[in-house]
C-alpha cells in the first residue's frame, strides 16, 4: 500500500514539474489552466478491464489553440499510467471543441508489462469535460480495444505569476504582475 502511494505521489509531482516547467516558458497572457479528474472508461470488448480510471492531472491553453496536460490515473489493467502531452483545437465553437492530442505514456500493455508509448489520439471537449477516443490496436501479441476514456476539468482561477516566471527567469520582458481571481 506504501508502494502505491509513493508511486502516486511521485507520478503526480514530475507531472506537476513538468507543466510548470512547460508554462514557465510559454507568453501566454490569458492561459486557463484546469485541474484534471481522470475518471471512467469504456472498452468495447467482453474481457474485465478496470473501467473506473480515477487519477489526476492539470491542463492549461498556451493560447487559443494550443494545450498541453499531463497526470496520471489508474489503467485499465489496476496499474498506474501516467501521461503527458499538447493537444491542437482543430475546431472550436463556444463550449465545445474538437481536438488532436499527443504525447507519451508510461502505461500497463497487458497484464503485466509495462512500457513507454508515444501517442496522437482524437478527442472532444465539451462544457467541462474531455472525451478521448482510442482506437483499437496491436502491440506484439496483445491487441486492445477501441476505448473511450473520460475526464472532468474543473479551472482554477488564473494567476498572472506564469508570466512573472518568465520574465524572472528566461529574462523575457517584464510584465504587469497583478493578480485576477475568476469563477470557476
Amino acid at each position: 500500500m506504501i508502494k502505491q502511494l509513493t508511486a502516486l505521489f511521485v507520478a503526480f509531482s514530475l507531472t506537476v514539474l513538468i507543466i510548470i516547467l512547460l508554462l514557465s516558458c510559454t507568453t501566454s497572457v490569458n492561459a486557463e489552466t484546469s485541474i484534471v479528474i481522470n475518471g471512467l472508461s469504456w472498452h468495447d470488448s467482453d474481457i474485465d478491464f478496470n473501467e473506473k480510471n480515477y487519477g489526476l492531472g492539470l491542463e492549461t491553453d498556451l493560447n487559443e489553440k494550443v494545450f498541453i496536460y499531463g497526470g496520471f490515473f489508474k489503467d485499465s489493467f489496476n496499474e498506474t499510467a501516467k501521461y503527458v502531452g499538447t493537444g491542437y483545437k482543430i475546431f472550436t465553437k463556444e463550449e465545445f471543441s474538437f481536438n488532436v492530442v499527443s504525447g507519451i505514456t508510461h502505461k500497463n500493455v497487458n497484464w503485466n508489462e509495462e512500457k513507454l508509448f508515444p501517442y496522437i489520439l482524437p478527442s472532444v471537449s465539451f462544457y467541462n469535460f474531455n472525451l478521448i477516443v482510442l482506437s483499437e490496436g496491436q502491440y506484439k501479441d496483445y491487441e486492445w480495444p477501441t476505448t473511450l476514456f473520460l475526464q472532468y476539468k474543473i479551472k482554477i482561477p488564473y494567476i498572472e505569476w506564469f508570466n512573472f516566471i518568465n520574465s524572472v527567469i528566461i529574462g523575457k520582458e517584464e510584465r504587469d504582475v497583478s493578480i485576477s481571481i475568476g469563477t470557476i
